[in-house]
């Protein structure tokens, strides 16, 4: 092989060995510093696990103090009673797409006799591509009962002359994305408020209310090493190497009715409404989140 071609086909070679993690292998759903390497996955979709619940809990039990004080002020009966022996279903899921894509071109020119003043040569143009894709998803979903989590939890919440004090959640730390503030509840509030004011809706319990917050981060990177010789252009234009990380991070809230309890006293869980709400929102949202990923 000649030294010209040696120079050329160097860094076709070096540049998919650089980006062979993305869409090659597994990949990872988070990256941590503080934890082992085994265990980072697993830590973290705890972490978020616990925050998001929580978050929910003090969103709850914020409605049904607020509830509560504004029945003995005015003496009236509460407007969300039902709230108290709610329940619902919390999912999380998260995923990662890695993609990496290799796309060298070269060009042969080959000078030929000047004719009539006129430079002349011959051209060839040589490409090849190739591209490497590999998708992670994991799916955390639990039933909660508002009575049993939140309100007769102990470990969740602190009783005192005001009322039903919640834990303080890992939001208030001044975290970002699905790890912070998810302002559940502004949305348990402006879902709740219509059953505030006389007249306006039917104060009984909702057959159905839902909450979706999702986060998409998008990084990519390119490499366009070019290089001109006497007979040789390689990538004189275009992408020689690309490489892209796609995190999407979602939480579905649906919130309802208890359902009737079953036999022999079994505990109710959510009406089949929830479940059905649930189930058409997981599909809309994925068929969403793969368009808006494209």
């Amino acid at each position: 092989m000649s030294r010209e071609m040696r120079l050329v086909a160097l860094p076709a070679v070096l540049l998919p060995m650089a980006m062979s993690g993305c869409g090659l292998s597994t990949p990872m759903l988070e990256y941590g510093e503080d934890i082992p390497e085994n265990h980072v996955t697993g830590a973290i979709v705890n972490e978020i696990v616990d925050h998001v619940k929580c978050e929910l809990g003090r969103a709850i039990l914020y409605e049904i103090n607020y509830d509560k004080a504004n029945s003995a002020e005015n003496r009236i009966p509460r407007n969300f009673s039902w709230l108290d022996s709610s329940t619902g279903t919390l999912t999380l899921t998260m995923s990662v797409d890695e993609k990496s894509g290799f796309a060298p071109g070269a060009t042969w020119t080959d000078p030929l006799p000047t004719v009539a003043k006129a430079s002349q040569s011959f051209s060839l143009g040589l490409g090849a591509s190739a591209m490497a894709e590999a998708t992670r998803k994991q799916q955390v979903d639990f039933v909660f009962d508002v009575k049993k989590d939140f309100l007769d939890n102990k470990s969740f919440v602190t009783f005192n002359d005001t009322g039903l004090t919640p834990a303080r959640c890992q939001s208030e730390d001044g975290k970002i994305l699905i790890e912070g503030d998810l302002r559940i509840r502004e949305w348990l509030d402006s879902a709740l408020f219509a059953r505030n004011i006389p007249g306006n809706v039917d104060v009984g319990p909702p057959d159905v209310i839902s909450d979706d917050v999702t986060f998409i981060v998008t990084f990519t990177g390119s490499a366009t090493p070019s290089w001109k010789l006497v007979r040789w252009s390689v990538d004189p234009s275009g992408s020689l190497g690309t490489a892209s990380r796609v995190r999407t991070n979602e939480a579905l809230i649906v919130l309802g009715k208890k359902g009737a309890t079953g036999k022999a006293g079994t505990p109710s869980g959510p009406t089949q409404n929830v479940i059905d709400f649930r189930n058409i929102a997981l599909i809309g949202s994925a068929i969403n989140i793969s368009l808006k990923s494209q």
